[in-house]
């Protein structure tokens, strides 16, 4: 997963995750549309609630809106939104939830920042196995 500062959503590519429900949401309802760095208008096509694992164990729940995407991207400002505080650094990036303190690791590769994550087959089972 991305984190991008710039993403006013969290956003995943059209069929990926097809293990997860993907629903209406308010933004494909009223025909709302992103706009990418080029200009190009890219519609939103619904929403689904994925849930994973990151690779220090933390479960965590992102409700990501569906658009004709490349790669998935979680926003810095949603994030925020709901009690995040994200930090970008050279020596340690993270993400940490205010209230229950878990965090979340990141990784830079190529001066893009991601979280590595496990994303269960069958959401109703979760994984098998340590936790």
């Amino acid at each position: 997963l991305t984190v991008d500062s710039g993403a006013a959503d969290h956003v995943m590519p059209v069929g990926w995750l097809l293990m997860f429900l993907v629903v209406k949401s308010l933004g494909s309802i009223r025909g709302l549309h992103y706009v990418a760095a080029d200009g190009t208008r890219i519609a939103n096509r619904g929403q689904q609630l994925v849930k994973f694992m990151t690779m220090d164990g933390v479960w965590v729940d992102i409700l990501f809106q569906i658009a004709a995407i490349h790669k998935p991207l979680v926003s810095v400002s949603k994030l925020n939104e709901a009690g995040y505080k994200v930090v970008f650094d050279e020596d340690r990036s993270y993400i940490i939830h205010k209230k229950s303190r878990k965090v979340i690791n990141m990784r830079k590769e190529r001066g893009v920042f991601i979280i590595d994550a496990f994303v269960p087959k069958n959401p109703e089972q979760g994984f098998k196995g340590r936790r």
